[in-house]
């Protein structure tokens, strides 16, 4: 399954249906005058994966009321996706199927044809499934594109040919387990989403001192070895957890290291990355410093800087890998039909890389 377009209405400042089509192209440009609504267009099809609910602290959610309205209309991002293969669908539907089948059979002492048993007034579990793998097929048989709908005032999904036959609530389940299916879309912003110089170590997101960036460093100490826990570092002893951080520097490094050579065509190994543990009170932190060499009077020394003392371009390409290979919520391991949404400041990086 994949995205094929998304249709955007009463989203911010778009009134009119708006539509993007994936389809026509891997790479699609938007381009416009300031305040157009370039940007407004990528949080709206962000806003469309629940898995992005709580991205940049939700904002492409809080703020998606349309601006020109004194009237509340609905606020619709809907996808138009591409299922070329159903047994996509009959993966997804598989264990309810299973359950309903065995359910059946228990009440009615017959075995249940998927597509032919008469289920009419026939009572058993799992039986809403049944009735929307039915119409799925059907509908598939014919045309391999699905539709689905979100409406943001209710944050709720709804699957149109499925109105009627099932609650809304059940419509929204089976949404989200469709959705889940498909690539993920990560979405690069204008650097509003910044990694504080201190990143807290804590999981309570109603702290003040919690940063959405710490779900990306957790992922991050996990694939450098799948043991490692962000949330473990302040129970360690110091030696273990300058060890642990260590090791972690040198995966984060390879990474970083491999990818700027894609664009750069040289490796910049005088260029590292190096985590630092501190604590404040209580509250534990990381800090993620730069670590250059600079040749000075015939030695290497090493020079160390803030992210934020670096150029436009080498942070959003450090927010961007950071985000791109460490992001918990990914689905799709191999990148396949992942959609990333680059929003202009990336042309910082674009330029270094075509220029």
């Amino acid at each position: 399954m994949r995205y094929k377009k998304f249709i955007i209405k009463g989203y911010r400042g778009i009134s009119d249906e708006t539509i993007i089509d994936l389809s026509k192209s891997s790479l699609i440009p938007i381009i416009g005058k300031n305040e157009s609504g370039k940007t407004t267009c990528l949080e709206a099809i962000t806003s469309f994966d629940i898995a992005n609910d709580d991205e940049n602290d939700g904002n492409h959610l809080k703020n998606a009321s349309n601006l020109y309205s004194t009237l509340e209309p609905p606020i619709l991002i809907s996808a138009e996706i591409s299922i070329d293969d159903f047994s996509t669908i009959e993966a997804i539907f598989k264990s309810f199927l299973q359950e309903a089948k065995d359910s059946f059979k228990e009440n009615t002492f017959t075995d249940l044809d998927l597509l032919d048993s008469d289920i009419n007034g026939k009572d058993f579990h799992n039986k809403i499934y049944v009735i929307s793998y039915r119409l799925l097929k059907k509908h598939l048989e014919n045309n391999n594109e699905l539709l689905i709908e979100r409406d943001l005032r209710k944050l709720q999904y709804s699957i149109p040919i499925l109105k009627d036959e099932i609650s809304s609530s059940e419509e929204n389940d089976l949404a989200q387990e469709l959705i889940s299916e498909l690539p993920f879309i990560l979405y690069f912003d204008d650097f509003r989403d910044r990694m504080p110089e201190r990143l807290f170590i804590t999981a309570d997101n109603k702290s003040p001192l919690y940063s959405n960036w710490i779900k990306y460093i957790d992922e991050l100490l996990k694939k450098t070895k799948k043991e490692y826990s962000v949330y473990d570092l302040s129970s360690k002893s110091d030696s273990i957890r300058r060890s642990i951080l260590t090791e972690t520097e040198k995966f984060l490094n390879k990474v970083l290291i491999e990818e700027w050579s894609k664009y750069q065509f040289e490796k910049k190994e005088s260029i590292k990355i190096k985590i630092e543990y501190g604590i404040i009170g209580d509250d534990s932190y990381l800090q993620f410093k730069i670590v250059e060499k600079i040749y000075i009077e015939d030695e290497w020394e090493d020079r160390y800087f803030d992210l934020s003392d670096r150029s436009k371009g080498f942070y959003w390409y450090f927010n961007f890998m950071i985000k791109l290979h460490f992001n918990p919520s990914k689905r799709d391991n191999n990148d396949k039909d992942t959609i990333y949404l680059l929003d202009e400041p990336g042309s910082y990086f674009i330029h270094i890389c075509f220029k």
